[in-house]
């Protein structure tokens, strides 16, 4: 016979049986298995992260403990992209200069 003519006859007893008895065994092992534990006391991440936090105070002037505002950021921003074509400007008439 074949497996489907089987699972008619019982009209599919013995397929659903055979789906709970591994939903149960998953079980069983799932409730063995020792719990994830999450840290209960969670570092401040200016610990976990020093010398992230130092390299961004140093180089790029961004504190941590007080973030500066979208304001702020885009005006340094202005500031550093007017710097730049000032200084662009200035070598190209220094190297301008030097041609004659």
């Amino acid at each position: 016979m074949r497996t489907s003519q089987l699972h008619n006859q019982d009209r599919n007893g013995s397929f659903t049986s055979t789906g709970n008895q591994r939903y149960e065994i998953m079980k069983s092992v799932s409730n063995k298995r020792t719990p994830t534990i999450k840290p209960t006391s969670i570092v401040n991440s200016m610990m976990r992260n020093n010398p992230n936090v130092d390299v961004l105070a140093t180089d790029y002037k961004i504190l941590v403990d007080n973030p500066s505002t979208p304001i702020e950021i885009a005006t340094r921003r202005a500031d550093r992209i007017k710097l730049e074509k000032l200084n662009k400007a200035v070598s190209i008439r220094n190297n301008y200069c030097l041609l004659l």
